[in-house]
C-alpha cells in the first residue's frame, strides 16, 4: 500500500500521511512529480497507459509520472519514475526542477485526484529499442515532436491525458529557452 504525504489547498504539507486510495476518496491534496524527456531532434518521449490503469487507461501522457510516497523527495521520486516507467537511469545533476502546478482529476464523486504536480526535464536522446518500459504500466513509448505534441494537447483528444496547467508551464519555459538560442 502506497502511503503518502496529505498537503493543504495553499500548498503546505500537513502532519497527516494517508493510503493513495484514501487520498483519492476523499480528495485529499497530495505530490506527484511529472518528468519530460525532450531529445536532441526537440522531441518529447511519450507513453501509452496501460489499459487497467486506474486512471486515464489506454491514454497518452507524458514521459514518467507518479505519486511521492511519504519519505521520498520529489527528486528522488522523480528519478524512480523515470527509470521504472521507460528505463532511463539518470542523476539528479542530469534533470532541471520546472515548478509546480496544482491539478484536479476527478471521476465522478467518488475519486477525486488533487495532485500537486513537481514538474522536471532532462534531456536526453535514447533508441526506443533500447528503453525497458514498465509493461504492467506502459503499454507503449514513441517520440512525438514537441511541436506536434502542443498542435495535439491543443485539440483536446480524448486519446491524450491532459495538464493544461503543466503544458502551459513547460511550454513557456522551452519557448523562453529557445528565444536566448535565437537571440544572443
Amino acid at each position: 500500500m502506497e502511503i503518502l504525504d496529505v498537503w493543504n489547498e495553499l500548498g503546505n504539507k500537513t502532519n497527516q500521511s494517508k493510503s493513495r486510495d484514501e487520498c483519492h476518496q476523499k480528495g485529499l491534496w497530495h505530490q506527484t512529480v511529472h518528468v519530460w524527456v525532450i531529445n536532441s531532434k526537440n522531441e518529447l518521449l511519450i507513453q501509452q497507459r496501460q489499459l487497467d490503469r486506474e486512471s486515464n487507461p489506454g491514454k497518452w501522457d507524458i514521459s514518467a509520472a507518479g505519486h511521492i510516497p511519504t519519505g521520498q523527495s520529489p527528486t528522488e521520486a522523480a528519478l524512480r519514475e523515470l527509470n521504472e516507467e521507460v528505463g532511463i537511469s539518470i542523476t539528479s545533476s542530469e534533470m532541471e526542477y520546472l515548478g509546480r502546478v496544482k491539478h484536479i482529476y476527478a471521476r465522478g464523486e467518488s475519486w477525486i485526484n488533487k495532485e500537486y504536480q513537481e514538474v522536471y526535464l532532462h534531456r536526453g536522446s535514447y533508441e526506443l529499442d533500447q528503453l525497458n518500459y514498465q509493461e504492467s504500466e506502459v503499454s507503449s513509448i514513441k517520440w512525438i515532436d514537441i511541436n506536434q505534441f502542443w498542435k495535439w494537447s491543443e485539440s483536446h483528444s480524448d486519446n491524450l491525458v491532459t495538464h493544461p496547467q503543466e503544458y502551459a508551464l513547460v511550454k513557456s519555459i522551452l519557448d523562453s529557452l529557445t528565444d536566448k538560442k535565437s537571440h544572443p
